[in-house]
């Protein structure tokens, strides 16, 4: 029973390797073009991207927009935050405002504006969409965002959180839903494998996603005080996919960060589903090379 059940991982882990990852652009490809906007979206349609990653922030008035940073004047000519605006006067503001590309603002005063949640999806009715959900208070953005979509549209969305609040709450409400497992749960499943604590809980989603790298910082308490190093973890290997589709053989691990042509042939020897890049232009140009 235990060979049968080692073969059938085994075939399982070979058909994933068939299939390269699928490139989603971060933001719509925030290195090469002005994040979150349908401009950036239409060329990543034409590039032939299926998936798009999409970050949502609501408004005073209960609007969900498309808007990654906490403050306005990170990306556009405003200031303050997102929720201190109606949408009326969010749309005045430009969206490419702060871009640059080789230190021009070539996408200033273009007329890019911050797109609604709505417009977004009625402009893309086929494609699916990655859903990071940002702003504060959970409850206030989960209930606009319900409220946004139809019932239609819930199979070809996907929401991301790295706050777990959000995701348990969406989950709530809104069973339909189609979620990452809570990033929190992620991290502490991934540092398990790669420590061989083989005390796993099951995996309660068939998506799964984490950075290719990431900074995370180790202390220890004593008598005396406290002491900790930080370290850059690399966490995706042949261990923790294999250990990953033996939790949920239906799993679909997405790397988020993935940039180099070289980065992208890793994830791809480990089948991994899908990853996140800032320049999927870029990395479609490489691999045609």
């Amino acid at each position: 029973m235990n060979y049968l059940r080692k073969l059938f991982f085994a075939i399982l882990l070979s058909i994933s390797l068939l299939a390269s990852p699928i490139i989603i652009p971060h933001r719509g490809g925030t290195g090469e073009m002005p994040e979150n906007t349908i401009f950036s979206y239409e060329k990543s349609v034409t590039l032939g991207l299926n998936i798009l990653e999409i970050d949502v922030q609501v408004t005073k008035d209960d609007q969900i927009v498309l808007y990654h940073p906490r403050n306005l004047e990170v990306s556009t000519n405003g200031n303050g935050l997102i929720n201190d605006y109606v949408l009326k006067d969010i749309k005045k503001l430009d969206a490419a405002y702060k871009f640059k590309v080789d230190e021009e603002y070539l996408y200033r005063n273009k007329g890019l504006t911050i797109p609604t949640l709505r417009e977004t999806l009625n402009k893309f009715p086929k494609t699916t969409f990655i859903i990071d959900m940002k702003s504060l208070p959970s409850d206030k953005l989960v209930k606009a965002l319900i409220s946004t979509i139809k019932t239609s549209e819930w199979k070809r969305l996907i929401f991301y959180s790295t706050n777990s609040e959000h995701i348990n709450l969406l989950k709530s409400l809104a069973p339909q839903a189609i979620t990452f497992e809570e990033r929190n749960k992620t991290r502490e499943r991934l540092l398990n494998i790669l420590l061989d604590n083989n005390d796993l809980k099951d995996i309660n989603s068939d998506w799964i996603g984490f950075d290719y790298n990431r900074k995370m910082t180790i202390g220890e308490e004593f008598a005396l005080g406290t002491d900790s190093n930080d370290f850059i973890i690399y966490p995706w290997n042949e261990k923790t996919v294999s250990a990953l589709k033996k939790l949920n053989p239906n799993v679909k691990i997405v790397v988020f960060g993935v940039e180099t042509i070289e980065d992208y042939n890793k994830m791809d020897e480990l089948g991994i589903y899908a990853i996140y890049t800032n320049f999927p232009n870029k990395l479609k140009s490489a691999l045609k090379n």
